[in-house]
């Protein structure tokens, strides 16, 4: 989103009294780091940042499923829905990475297949973090800026607190960080759905 040049008080005013739904009553004046003071509401329904989070939330949502059909692959000697079953309660990437490498090992799974589900872990936390701040820090709108804001109460990794700018190229990185990862999740559950294949008539105490 491009800020105006020369912002004026009627820009500003038309944003309050024309832009905004009657039941925002909620408004936030704060000092900005350059000392000016900025006004915050809450961000306005039609803003299109809320249709980014939304593309944030179900590329993740993609990529967790990604991972529930590898552990229900390898749990292939129960019903799908029993698997899910387990996987429904697993919340985030990062414990259904670890059943999958116990499932792996489990198996007999190949160790070099096995480091790609770890080396996905690993890489999934900046880019979960991000996705978290997107959905959980509150939007809003800087009425003099025209720009959009979150809210951060000193989050980890980064401790910030106070209203943060943010940009849409910096949701579209996310967006495309979690489909690199999706794809890094369906080439490895490829993998194991291969090898449980071949290793299907081997007993479990025989695999290597």
């Amino acid at each position: 989103m491009t800020e105006p040049d020369n912002p004026t008080s009627d820009a500003a005013e038309e944003v309050i009294t024309i832009d905004l739904p009657a039941w925002i009553t909620e408004v936030h004046g704060e000092t900005r780091e350059d000392g000016s003071m900025g006004t915050y509401i809450p961000l306005p329904d039609a803003h299109p940042l809320y249709a980014m989070v939304g593309r944030v939330v179900s590329e993740w949502a993609h990529l967790e499923h990604v991972l529930d059909q590898t552990i229900w692959t390898l749990l292939s000697n129960a019903a799908r829905e029993e698997t899910a079953c387990i996987t429904a309660q697993i919340m985030g990437v990062r414990p259904r990475c670890l059943t999958i490498i116990s499932l792996s090992e489990a198996h007999g799974i190949k160790p070099e297949t096995v480091k790609k589900v770890r080396k996905l872990m690993a890489d999934s936390f900046k880019v979960s973090d991000l996705r978290n701040r997107w959905v959980h820090d509150p939007w809003y709108f800087d009425v003099a800026s025209r720009s959009a804001s979150q809210f951060r109460s000193m989050p980890a990794p980064n401790r910030e607190f106070g209203f943060i700018d943010v940009a849409e190229d910096r949701l579209s990185h996310t967006i495309d960080e979690t489909r690199k990862l999706k794809k890094r999740a369906f080439e490895f559950r490829l993998e194991i759905q291969g090898e449980i294949e071949a290793l299907r008539d081997t007993p479990l105490k025989e695999r290597t």
